[in-house]
Parts: C-alpha cells; structure tokens; sequence
C-alpha cells in the first residue's frame, strides 16, 4: 500500500492548479445558479468545496476531491508541467477556504451574503483558471512587500 506524505510541498504544478480552479468555478456558479430554485442543493455544494478547500489546505494538493478528474484531464490534453512556488497557492487556499466558512457560517442569517461570499470565490476561480490571474497570490505579494508575511523566494509574488 502506498503511503501518501501530509505535508504541503515547496512547489506544485501550475496547470493543475489551473485546472483545479476551473473546477471550483463550474461547482460555485452551480451552486450560486441553484441557489434560487434548491437552497439544499447550494449548501452541498458549497459544503463540498469547502471538504475539498480544507483539505487542500491542511494536507496539500495531493489529496483533493477534484484531483483524478485533474489529473486525467491533465495527462490526456495538457502533458507539459510548469512547477511554481506553492506558498502562495496555499494562502489562496486558505483565502478560499475563509470565503467558504463564512458563506457557510452566515446562510441561515443571510443567505444572500452567502451567495454573493461564493460568487467572489467563482470570480477569483474564474480569472486563476483563465487568464493565470491568482488574486490570493497578489494579496500574498502585498503582504510579503509591508511586511506582514516572511519573504520567500517566490518570482511570481
């Protein structure tokens, strides 16, 4: 039996973080689309992404929810890899992983704070999977310049 580390790596590969951000964005818009006709349906799907984020987050992107869909869409149409810095994916992780908790936390008081708190992690999402635009990335770039977060070697921050 294969073992798998619980440790987040130092770089990861970034079509497969394109990938999996285009998978966040098809799931929120669904959820956010659902939303008016099946509340329940909102909340598993958001309850998902959340299971997923955490994940992610925690342990890394070895293990996701999304990850064999990435991979086999991965081996059989993009084949190249480019490896990044993966300390700014992790803080996004976690930007998204926030985003998530609070549209959870505050549906029963408001659900539509809830869906406009998905919508911004559809949109973030969105500009990561199709124009390699990371929001968390940049933020992340901004906290290492003021001195909020320890600089690291990261060219893309």
């Amino acid at each position: 039996m294969k073992t798998i580390k619980l440790e987040f790596p130092l770089a990861i590969e970034k079509n497969r973080i394109r990938l999996g951000a285009l998978l966040v964005f098809v799931v929120s818009l669904i959820s956010i689309l659902s939303f008016p006709h099946n509340k329940i349906i909102f909340l598993l799907l958001i309850s998902l992404l959340w299971f997923d984020f955490l994940l992610s987050f925690v342990i890394g992107p070895k293990i996701s929810i999304f990850k064999p869909l990435v991979e086999r869409i991965h081996q059989k149409w993009i084949k190249k890899e480019e490896w990044i810095s993966s300390k700014p994916k992790r803080f996004a992780k976690f930007c998204g992983l926030s985003l998530l908790t609070a549209s959870l936390l505050l549906f029963s008081f408001n659900s539509n704070v809830s869906v406009f708190l998905v919508a911004i992690l559809s949109l973030f999402s969105f500009l990561e999977a199709a124009f390699d635009f990371c929001v968390a990335c940049k933020m992340y770039g901004i906290l290492q310049k003021i001195g909020f977060i320890e600089k690291d070697q990261c060219e893309n921050c």
